[in-house]
């Protein structure tokens, strides 16, 4: 499991650069460091109870928004986006923090007539000394003295003082080349453009804007990356941060001492440093399983060095936060490090998978191993000599896979000149497929503990705290505000909205998803509603069973007990493989971990604590991951 890829980076909206205020007003001069769960339209009962996940606005013009963000989406990414990163490049973060300032101190007849349109006088008298202090001691704005003396500053505009005189935000709105909006909230920012006084200086407000996108296009690109339709996390994630704004909603002592969060949340401590991934070479490679182009990622020792390639979790992209996070681990103790997308990202269904569906272990690691062994040539002829011995990780799914990988070498089913591995290390894998599935089923259920009348607002309450988490003066090593029920939400969503992207990347590639034609947009693609109410079971028994069960002739249960780690035989004698994993990972069953201890024997390690993959930003667990690569015990 990666870093909850539907969590994504909340100090940026997403596409609304070019309209939303400088990152300065939330005395935040870098780029974003945290992610944010991805909320929406989630109405369809499920089971005989049901709760929304949660609906935010209506969007009713759909089709309007999809041409708006396609019309947005080429200009900023093959205009402003260079624009960004070369000046980014040329200019040292203190400039472009000041410059970040300038503009937020600019835009004080913003904020003061927000204010006062509120009915908060003093406040607004406040925000004006602050522009004062600013503006005389702080040279226009490029430093923000008044910060240091405590004069607060209120982050309002016309659409929040809409909002507080009770008009809803009516309907979801993408302005061309603005980005997400809302009928309230566009109808807000005609009196905000007017307002400020950039908006008179020519070019000044592109200045500005450009200058603000510098911090945020890393964020930008790996949403593109990791996301098969941006349409949906777009509108996810403006929704819940403006909900946020018109609630101002903030965390309490409260949240902190009720929290008891599900160990696996530890994920969201990883940080990675964003030049590491700046510095990543990608390729394509042709591969033997699907004869099309499959992208990867390398990160190269400039001398003779280890190559490890990592295989990611469910739905993870090769440059998600949790790969890069191995990655970068990784080459900073010598090894030069290669990366591919989960099978069920939609990159590996579009041009690695073999098959309709991904899901069934044997296929999957086969196809991953075919990838592998293209980019594995494709390296060697790039960097002949320069690799002194080739190694895998994999980890959550993605270890169960490497561990098939393994067992096919163990088992001489590979040609003498293939790829192989000296060293194969898994990190928390599944060992049953189906009781792993059913427990993410389980998380995304969670909500049903609560009574109905409370349902909605408290899951939706959950949405808004995991964004709070992300906002500048947030310490995660200060802990999780959530509840065992809340965190269990979080892990549970994760897992549904990588199943969402899948079903999605299938739909596009045309085959059959959930039959279920009727409820098809004008465009053929599956409604978000229809396909909310599947689930990692219903997806493995309606599509992936009946089509393995046709290809191969193995009913469910034989085909299940296939795709599970108890098919691999080989790991009790296995001198390659390495197991670390925790004894609460909630995808174990009460028997898994004991097989484990039998099968992998002294192979294996086991911390006492860190749910699925929750301790990795722990200096022990990262020990004993990248000493079992070296070959420790």
């Amino acid at each position: 499991m990666n870093r909850f890829n539907a969590l994504v980076t909340s100090t940026v909206l997403v596409l609304a650069i070019m309209a939303a205020p400088p990152v300065a007003a939330q005395q935040s001069s870098g780029p974003s460091r945290g992610e944010v769960l991805g909320i929406d339209q989630f109405h369809a009962p499920r089971h005989r109870e049901g709760f929304s996940m949660v609906q935010y606005m209506p969007d009713p013009i759909e089709g309007f928004n999809r041409g708006s963000l396609a019309f947005t989406k080429p200009i900023l990414h093959w205009v402003l986006r260079p624009i960004a990163k070369g000046w980014r490049a040329i200019s040292p973060e203190p400039v472009r923090s000041a410059i970040d300032r300038f503009g937020y101190n600019l835009a004080w007849p913003n904020r003061f007539v927000a204010l006062l349109l509120e009915g908060r006088p003093v406040e607004a008298a406040t925000e004006t000394g602050h522009f004062l202090v600013n503006t005389t001691v702080g040279i226009g704005g490029l430093f923000d003295p008044a910060s240091a003396i405590n004069i607060p500053t209120y982050n309002e505009d016309v659409g929040l003082a809409f909002a507080s005189w009770g008009a809803g935000p009516g309907f979801y709105f993408f302005i061309p080349l603005m980005g997400p909006s809302s009928g309230r909230d566009a109808f807000g920012r005609i009196f905000d453009t007017a307002l400020n006084p950039a908006t008179f200086v020519p070019g000044l407000s592109w200045l500005l804007n450009a200058n603000s996108l510098s911090f945020r296009v890393d964020t930008y690109e790996s949403l593109v990356e990791s996301n098969h339709d941006l349409y949906l996390p777009i509108r996810a994630l403006w929704s819940i941060h403006r909900e946020v704004a018109v609630e101002r909603l903030s965390l309490t002592e409260q949240d902190y001492a009720n929290a008891d969060p599900e160990p696996s949340l530890g994920v969201l401590l990883l940080k990675t440093d964003p030049a590491f991934k700046r510095v990543a070479h990608v390729h394509r490679v042709v591969t033997s399983a699907t004869g099309r182009e499959l992208p990867y990622s390398a990160f190269i020792q400039p001398k003779p060095s280890p190559l490890v390639y990592i295989v990611p979790g469910i739905g993870a992209h090769r440059n998600s936060q949790l790969p890069m996070y191995m990655a970068e681990k990784a080459f900073e103790r010598g090894y030069s490090v290669a990366t591919v997308s989960s099978p069920f990202n939609f990159e590996f269904i579009q041009d690695g998978l073999s098959g309709p569906y991904p899901g069934y272990t044997p296929s999957d690691a086969e196809d991953v191993y075919a990838a592998l062994s293209a980019a594995d040539a494709d390296l060697e002829r790039r960097h002949p000599g320069r690799f002194t011995s080739k190694r895998l990780l994999g980890y959550s799914l993605g270890a169960i896979e490497s561990l098939f990988i393994a067992g096919a070498q163990e088992a001489n089913a590979r040609p003498a000149d293939a790829l192989h591995f000296e060293r194969v290390v898994a990190v928390n894998p599944p060992v049953d497929l189906r009781y792993a599935a059913r427990k993410f089923d389980g998380y995304f259920d969670a909500p049903l503990r609560w009574p109905e009348d409370v349902r909605d607002e408290r899951v939706k309450r959950t949405a808004m705290k995991a964004y709070l988490m992300t906002q500048p003066g947030v310490d995660l090593k200060d802990g999780f505000p959530f509840d065992r029920t809340e965190s269990e939400i979080l892990v549970g969503f994760y897992a549904r909205l990588g199943l969402i992207q899948a079903l999605a990347a299938i739909e596009d590639a045309g085959h059959p998803t959930l039959g279920i034609p009727e409820e098809r947009d004008g465009r053929g693609r599956l409604l978000l509603s229809q396909v909310n109410e599947t689930t990692l079971d219903r997806y493995a028994r309606e599509l992936l069973i009946p089509y393995y069960e046709k290809k191969i002739g193995l009913d469910g249960d034989a085909l299940a007990k296939r795709a599970g780690l108890r098919s691999q035989t080989q790991l009790a004698r296995s001198e390659i493989v390495r197991v670390i994993t925790n004894a609460d990972d909630f995808i174990l069953g009460d028997e898994d971990l004991a097989w484990l201890r039998s099968a992998a024997g002294d192979r294996l390690t086991v911390f006492p604590r860190g749910g699925h993959l929750g301790n990795l930003y722990l200096e022990a667990v990262q020990e004993s991951i990248f000493g079992a690569l070296d070959g420790k015990r």
